[in-house]
């Protein structure tokens, strides 16, 4: 059964009748709309999901990937869990979007215009499994925003029958996390902490990148030096200074890099 009318580029829940079917692997922002007397609650189209040519993902986070996606397909309950937390810049949200691809489902993004007391009202309305992402948890759950993590408690037990969700959320300190939460599989089913590459993995997105390679063994050794947190954006970032400018040392380069150097 269809639930949603496609409205230019918004997505709204059906009315009388007429309805549009959410897209395996286009992504949808859902967001709430406020004027002065009333709110309302939308989903934009936001296009397809992008992913780099080459993805760096060990074998234990393909494995992972894979479980998630298992788990969610067989279980009988409506809602898995997924946190994925650590340092940022270390690929949360590319592994987070690469898992979204993989599960072959519409995916929905949360929008920091959305509040989670609405979680359990909005997707009581139709049927279609999806993906449910919000990305960068712990920006989004202060005092005065609109997610609060104690509202995802009920949305995640599935008190309630609503659509089948798989559930991702990325943050880089899970502090903020509620701690009914934590140690519950039941609400999050996978908890990974993502850190900064180690030597093999500095040395492949190395050697991948850079365009000289006779240049890898002494640009992964400078990084794994020099660098406090080479986390993947900053390894990527700095290959890319050494073949923008081939005729410097990469020690010079990285002085006016925005990377902290131990």
């Amino acid at each position: 059964m269809n639930e949603f009318l496609k409205d230019g580029n918004a997505i709204v829940p059906k009315p009388q009748g007429l309805d549009y079917d959410l897209e395996a692997g286009r992504i949808y922002r859902l967001k709430t709309k406020r004027s002065f007397v009333s709110k309302s609650t939308v989903l934009e189209m936001d296009g397809n999901i992008k992913l780099p040519n080459k993805i760096y993902k060990s074998k234990s986070e393909d494995l992972f990937i894979k479980r998630a996606i298992k788990y969610h397909n067989e279980t009988d309950n409506n809602t898995t869990g997924v946190m994925l937390y650590g340092t940022q810049g270390c690929g949360k949200t590319l592994f987070a979007k690469e898992l979204a691809k993989e599960s072959n489902l519409p995916i929905i993004i949360v929008d920091p215009t959305f509040s989670t007391s609405d979680l359990m009202e909005f997707f009581t309305k139709f049927t279609t499994p999806v993906v449910v992402l919000f990305d960068e948890l712990d920006k989004h759950c202060g005092e005065n925003e609109r997610w609060n993590t104690k509202d995802m408690l009920e949305f995640l037990d599935g008190v309630q029958e609503t659509c089948k969700k798989l559930v991702i959320f990325t943050c880089n300190n899970d502090n903020i996390v509620n701690k009914f939460l934590k140690n519950r599989c039941g609400r999050i089913r996978y908890y990974k902490k993502f850190d900064a590459l180690t030597s093999e993995q500095i040395k492949d997105v190395v050697k991948s990148t850079l365009h000289d390679a006779d240049k890898v063994d002494n640009v992964s050794l400078a990084i794994e030096e020099c660098v406090k947190i080479p986390s993947y954006d900053n390894v990527l970032s700095i290959c890319k200074e050494v073949n923008d400018w081939p005729s410097y040392d990469i020690k010079e380069l990285l002085t006016d890099l925005n990377v902290d150097l131990k």
